[in-house]
């Protein structure tokens, strides 16, 4: 059974494919017998099993990762930007609607009914 760990913690505490201390790590479970005093355990960088992944074609390319990582941050800039601006595009939104109406009067020949035109 594979599971994660941040660090090698059996000897030779690195990738097994790659020679990398850097984690985390899939501890594959798997222990070599070696010629010397200590056993070999396998441990599997996860940065080295993507790479492998995108070899295979099993896996995203890091130009799609990339993208989707930009996708992601341009939608939370939008919300962001969104969100400040809503009572503002409400506002104008209502403007512009009071101005259509009153223009749509004017050309009906209907006098406003005791409020200022939007058009003066």
């Amino acid at each position: 059974m594979f599971t994660i760990t941040e660090k090698a913690t059996q000897y030779p505490f690195a990738c097994a494919l790659t020679g990398t201390e850097k984690g985390p790590f899939i501890d594959t479970g798997v222990v070599l017998d070696a010629a010397g005093p200590y056993d070999r355990h396998i441990y599997i960088s996860v940065e080295t099993v993507k790479e492998l992944a995108q070899v295979a074609g099993v896996g995203p390319s890091a130009a799609e990762i990339e993208r989707q990582l930009q996708a992601r941050e341009n939608f939370g800039r939008f919300e962001a930007v969104k969100e400040g601006l809503g009572p503002d595009v409400r506002r104008i939104a209502a403007s512009l609607g009071d101005i259509a109406r009153a223009l749509v009067d004017e050309r009906d020949g209907v006098a406003p009914v005791g409020e200022p035109s939007p058009l003066e």
